[in-house]
């Protein structure tokens, strides 16, 4: 028996933990997802707000869905979906987007859904108070000063995901975080979760799988650790101890915002084991498109149902490709389709 989890989740400040099976909700019970739609402000456009000006640096929906690999089993994936997280010292939003695959329990996945975000956010500022400081604010520093707040922030969820674990055991969990914010995409991956992107139908991936060890201080240190319902990667959270079999330095990315981008998908490897990349791009791409998804929809949820729709297509896809692992899918629109 299939059953499902919909992770839609409406802005507010702090989501709450989903339930230890979160094998429960029916695919006919899809609530709203983000409603990202508050940014009604196309991409660059500015508008006046509390005083300052404020860049709405991105207008668009998203939503999520995932499934167990076992029914009564508690799922170790998670979700975090956190529109206008953070603002950049150019009054420009910042959005939060994040899949977590647990190892060995949902411990650190649940952590990391819980607090990713809110240490980032931390990095974030402080990176924006001394780059506020520097003389010549071009772009290459602000790029810089991202890329540092990105990587503090796994070095500090992963020690505070390493002290959580017991004694003895073997848990963590991957992590592919994407920043939005202006006209450029941020990716940071640990692991074998993986991001996405459809431009103009093309699947551009945006993080690299680290299933086998990809620099030479990884190979090294013996590459690859294989564990029974542990880290089968290079890279991961939550294994400080296992250093430097195991590292959380995640690889980062960074894509200019196009008009051709359709939509970003973030996921586990329960569904990147079994759906291409370009499959997965057409079928989200085909959802997104599909205005017929809108006729229960609430009046201005159009786009965040049809993401929920998306991410359950992708989820339904890997079932029927005899997906083994937990799956969690989150889908972003990147265009305007009201």
């Amino acid at each position: 028996m299939k059953m499902f989890s919909c992770f839609g989740i409406r802005t507010r400040p702090a989501q709450p933990a989903l339930a230890k099976d979160q094998s429960v909700v029916g695919i006919n019970n899809v609530p709203a997802a983000g409603d990202g739609c508050h940014l009604r402000s196309p991409v660059g456009k500015e508008a006046e707000g509390s005083g300052a000006l404020v860049r709405a640096a991105w207008r668009g929906a998203y939503g999520a869905a995932g499934k167990s690999r076992e029914h009564g089993v508690a799922m170790q994936d998670t979700v975090s979906m956190r529109p206008s997280f953070c603002t950049w010292v150019d009054g420009s939003r910042m959005h939060f987007f994040a899949v977590f695959d647990g190892h060995g329990g949902p411990v650190v996945s649940a952590l990391l859904r819980d607090h990713m975000h809110a240490i980032l956010a931390e990095e974030l500022t402080g990176a924006a108070a001394a780059h506020r400081k520097k003389q010549h604010q071009d772009e290459g520093a602000e790029v810089c000063a991202w890329k540092g707040a990105l990587r503090q922030s796994f070095a500090r969820a992963d020690e505070l995901a390493a002290s959580a674990v017991p004694r003895g055991t073997i848990m963590g969990s991957t992590a592919v975080v994407a920043l939005v914010v202006g006209g450029r995409i941020l990716v940071a991956n640990c692991g074998d979760s993986r991001a996405v992107l459809c431009r103009a139908g093309r699947a551009v991936p945006l993080s690299q799988d680290h299933k086998q060890p990809a620099r030479p201080d990884e190979m090294a240190a013996g590459g690859v650790m294989h564990h029974n319902d542990g880290p089968t990667g290079s890279r991961a959270l939550g294994h400080t101890f296992l250093n430097p079999e195991i590292t959380c330095e995640p690889d980062i990315t960074i894509t200019a915002r196009s008009d051709d981008d359709d939509c970003l998908i973030l996921a586990s490897n329960g569904l990147w084991g079994v759906i291409s990349n370009q499959k997965a791009c057409y079928v989200a791409r085909k959802c997104l498109e599909d205005k017929s998804k809108n006729v229960n929809a609430p009046a201005g949820k159009e786009e965040e149902v049809r993401c929920v729709c998306a991410a359950i297509r992708l989820t339904n896809l890997a079932i029927n490709e005899h997906s083994h692992d937990d799956i969690s899918v989150v889908v972003l629109d990147l265009k305007v389709r009201c």
